[in-house]
This record gives C-alpha cells, structure tokens and sequence, in this order.
C-alpha cells in the first residue's frame, strides 16, 4: 500500500491528507510524452515531405524550405480509445506561423485540429479523440515562403481514472487505519476487514 506518502517514516493523517488533496485537485493524469522537453534527439519520430523537423538546443523546430513543405513530429502514446480526453500543452518559443495537431493510427491521420498552436508563450488545446489513436503528432504546412516555429515542454495529458484514483486513496486509508493500535492492540486486524466494514456513499 501506499501509505507513508511524504516519506517521514510514519503513516498517519498527514499522508492522508496529501493524497486527498492531490486526488481532488488532480483533473490529468502523467504526461504521455517522453522527452517532452526536448534534451536529446530520441523518442520522437519525424516524417514528411519537406525538411522538416529538427530537434535541437532543448527545443523542437519545424522550418519550411522555399517553396513549402509538410512534416509531422510524432510519438507513440499506445493505444487511446475513441472518447478519450485529452490536454496537449507547449511552450512555443519562436513562431512566425502555427502548426496543427495530429492525431495516428498505425501510422495514418485520423483527426486534425487545425491552426492549434500559437503565438508565443505557453498554451494548450484541449480535445476528445474521435476514433483509437496510438500516435499524436504536430503538423507543419507552409504553402510558400519559409517560416519556423519552435516549441518545447510539450505534453500530452489525459483524464484521470477517477475510479483508479479513488481506489488507491481507500486502500491507503486502510493501510494508514491498520497501523493504529488501543491499549496495545490493533483497531484493525487487517485493511481488507476494514474495508469491508466501511462504506461511501
């Protein structure tokens, strides 16, 4: 059980309380994304028809050569059925265009959000998947000219599993509860009693 939550060596309403307050003030899960910020030229996959794409000095450049181009900066965030809530955030850097999102199957483009992203500063976009995607990616397209736009911190958050959340907060409540002892003796013989005899309405 995860009951000693802030590490001080016991378990008591403290560890409680942070895990309750983290719970409720929760709304996104973990970022799917790994190397969201960027560091190293791993974990993203670069595809298209243009230049492109280049990851570099802690940010992610889309640059159009002369003449336009088209290239998606991708990754693999596993299988997403249809009706999942998702936040994709960044901090754009350097724009003088926008770029979209795109949502992959098997590689293929199943839904656009258009024009998602810009101007400078941090911003986020949030969206319902309309089909299972595997893959989420940015979509740069120029017409002509050449353009950049740079971003990094990129995430791509989903909605809580407010069951699977709650659940771990019951079971460090009875692992916290187990531990306590009257005269000696524990209040509860085992977490899975109290559990038992406990009800949520």
């Amino acid at each position: 059980l995860r009951a000693d939550i802030n590490g001080d060596g016991r378990v008591d309403m403290a560890d409680l309380a942070i895990l309750a307050e983290e719970w409720m003030m929760s709304k996104y899960g973990p970022n799917l994304f790994t190397n969201g910020g960027f560091d190293t030229d791993t974990d993203w996959d670069k595809s298209g028809e243009g230049e492109g794409w280049t990851i570099a000095d802690g940010k992610a450049t889309f640059e159009t050569p002369s003449g336009g181009g088209a290239d998606v900066l991708s990754q693999n965030v596993g299988p997403l059925p249809a009706g999942t809530n998702l936040r994709i955030s960044m901090d754009i850097v350097y724009a003088d265009c926008s770029i979209s999102l795109v949502l992959l199957k098997d590689g293929l483009p199943v839904q656009y959000i258009e024009n998602g992203f810009g101007p400078l500063g941090s911003t986020a976009v949030e969206l319902t998947t309309e089909a299972e995607i595997d893959a989420i990616g940015f979509w740069g397209l120029i017409i002509a000219g050449e353009h950049t736009f740079s971003m990094d911190n990129v995430s791509a958050q989903r909605d809580f599993d407010y069951t699977g959340q709650l659940g771990q907060l019951v079971e460090s409540i009875a692992g916290i509860l187990a531990t306590l002892e009257y005269g000696g003796k524990p209040v509860f013989k085992t977490a899975d009693k109290w559990m038992h005899q406990v009800s949520f309405r």
